[in-house]
C-alpha cells in the first residue's frame, strides 16, 4: 500500500483508538481484541495486540522524517501514551507479550506445516503479518523470552531468515488498512 499522508494520517487515528482501550485491553489480558474505529464510511474492526500496537509504531517511527508536522505530534503522543501504559502495568504487559509471541510462533508453525503439504516456500500475507508482529515483540522483550519459546522463535528463524531479512530491509509499508469508498474510486 501506498504511504500517502491520508494513509498515514488514518493510521495514527487507529493507533490512538487502540491506545485509548490499551489499558484495559492489558487488564483483561486479552491477547487479541477488536476495536471498532468510526470513519466517514461507518464504523471498521481492527484486531488489536500488543505486537500489533508495537509493528503499526515502529512502521511510523521508520518514517518520521517524511511525516507532517502534526502527524509527528500525534505519534509523539501515542507513543508517550504507549510508554506511559507499560510502565504502569509492566508485568501484565510483558506476560501478554510471552503469549502473545508464542500464538504467532504456533500460527507460523501451522502455516509452514501446510505451505510444506503445498510445496510452497513463499510466505503468505497473514505470514508476513504474523512476522512483523514476531519482530517487533522480540525487539520489545529484548532477553525477556522465555526459553522454551526462544527455542521455538531460533528453529523458525532458521526457516524463515530470508523473509525476515526482507522485513527489515523492505519498505515500511502501512499495515491491514481498509480499502475505503473514497480509495476504491
Amino acid at each position: 500500500m501506498e504511504m500517502t499522508s491520508r494513509n498515514i494520517t488514518r493510521e495514527l487515528t487507529v493507533l490512538e483508538a487502540m491506545l485509548g482501550e490499551f489499558e484495559d485491553y492489558i487488564i483483561d489480558g486479552e491477547v487479541f481484541r477488536t476495536v471498532l474505529i468510526e470513519s466517514g464510511s461507518g464504523n471498521q474492526q481492527y484486531q488489536m495486540s500488543s505486537g500489533d500496537v508495537l509493528a503499526r509504531i515502529f512502521i511510523l517511527q521508520a518514517i518520521y522524517t517524511n511525516l507532517t508536522g502534526e502527524q509527528k505530534d500525534m505519534l509523539n503522543s501515542i507513543v508517550t501514551q504507549l510508554e506511559k501504559t507499560k510502565h504502569e502495568l509492566p508485568t501484565r504487559f510483558q506476560q501478554l507479550l510471552q503469549r502473545e509471541l508464542k500464538a504467532r510462533l504456533n500460527m507460523l508453525e501451522w502455516s509452514m506445516d501446510e505451505s510444506d503439504d503445498d510445496d510452497e516456500d513463499v510466505p503468505s500475507p497473514a505470514d508476513k503479518h504474523n512476522l512483523r508482529r514476531v519482530v517487533a515483540i522480540r525487539q520489545e522483550l529484548g532477553d525477556n523470552i522465555p526459553n522454551e519459546t526462544a527455542e521455538e522463535l531460533s528453529a523458525l528463524e532458521q526457516h524463515l531468515q530470508a523473509e525476515i531479512d526482507l522485513i527489515h530491509q523492505g519498505a515500511p509499508e502501512i499495515p491491514d488498512a481498509p480499502e475505503t469508498p473514497e480509495e476504491s474510486d
